[in-house]
């Protein structure tokens, strides 16, 4: 860490498929911080922390970030695949792709649909693929994505946007169906808009 410029980070565990419930906080330089404790008890790590850690979450947590890093190229070339598949078999439905692509990870994408909102696609696949509009952090909200907006996406693109996630362990073949259902959902969604 000394060498990336990071002053705070913090981190959950399952990001990296450790157990839920668990995280970290990395500070570059505690006393040019001002923290206050969110839980108060004990007096561990200069008060900021209010008991003792559940040990077997954190052992937990520190092999999975060790599995990450041991399989993250891995891990990459398989997102990578996995996206031109499910690019390759959707773009022909008229489909723009949200946010820089220079600097993306590829095992999350975010689309538009010409002509179809994000609510009737994400209603219709309900029973057969996982999408989502907004961010994950903000599920259950009606209000469109805040980080597209903040890019600059507006209007029937911003309200058309859905993001599908897929990593390790999701295969070929559940993309090639996520891929079919979108196709036949985009198209009969825009059949009955006519």
């Amino acid at each position: 860490m000394s060498q990336t410029p990071i002053s705070f980070l913090s981190f959950s565990a399952h990001k990296f498929y450790g157990v839920k419930g668990i995280g970290g906080l990395y500070l570059r330089n505690r006393a040019k911080l001002k923290l206050a404790p969110q839980l108060h008890g004990g007096g561990q790590e200069y008060g900021l922390r209010s008991g003792t850690l559940p040990t077997h979450e954190i052992v937990a947590m520190a092999t999975a970030l060790n599995l990450a890093t041991q399989n993250r190229t891995t891990d990459y070339e398989h997102a990578q695949h996995l996206k031109n598949q499910l690019l390759e078999i959707v773009s022909p439905l008229g489909v723009t792709l949200n946010g820089s692509q220079n600097s993306v990870l590829p095992n999350i994408v975010n689309l538009s649909f010409d002509n179809v909102s994000a609510d009737a696609l994400i209603v219709a696949l309900r029973n057969d693929v996982a999408i989502a509009s907004g961010s994950a952090c903000n599920s259950g909200a009606i209000e469109a994505s805040h980080v597209l907006r903040a890019m600059g996406i507006e209007s029937d693109r911003l309200y058309g946007a859905v993001r599908l996630s897929f990593g390790r362990y999701t295969t070929l073949e559940n993309i090639n169906f996520a891929a079919k259902r979108l196709c036949e959902e985009v198209t009969r969604l825009r059949q009955l808009a006519r």
